[in-house]
């Protein structure tokens, strides 16, 4: 299940799969094991990094656990760049899909 926003600049889907699972057993402050999350944020474009279940949750009753841990080594600059690169032009191909399909709709709905 992918949750978070689909803006380019900060997109954070949590992984599920069989990287989860494979993940070591990392437990956050609170002693909860720690979920495997993906940024998609322009610094860190792909990186993998652990955080509590309750990261972004901060109740008044409930002090929020601010465990943080990169799974993945750093990226280097380049890397970085081609991977901002390639997202952006994948976007724009999938608008462009998009765009391809309500035409094609139109102009089949109108031969009929």
């Amino acid at each position: 299940m992918a949750t978070g926003s689909s803006s380019s600049t900060s997109f954070t889907r949590r992984c599920m799969s069989d990287a989860q699972r494979k993940s070591p057993h990392i437990l956050c402050y609170c002693g909860l094991r720690a979920n495997l999350w993906t940024s998609w944020k322009e610094t860190n474009p792909g990186m993998r990094f652990f955080s509590c279940p309750k990261f972004r949750v901060s109740f008044l009753y409930e002090r929020r656990c601010d465990f943080f841990l990169w799974h993945d080594p750093k990226l280097s600059e380049r890397t970085k760049t081609i991977i901002n690169d390639l997202k952006r032009d994948n976007n724009k191909l999938q608008r462009e899909i998009s765009e391809l399909k309500k035409s094609n709709m139109y102009i089949e709905s109108t031969v009929d």
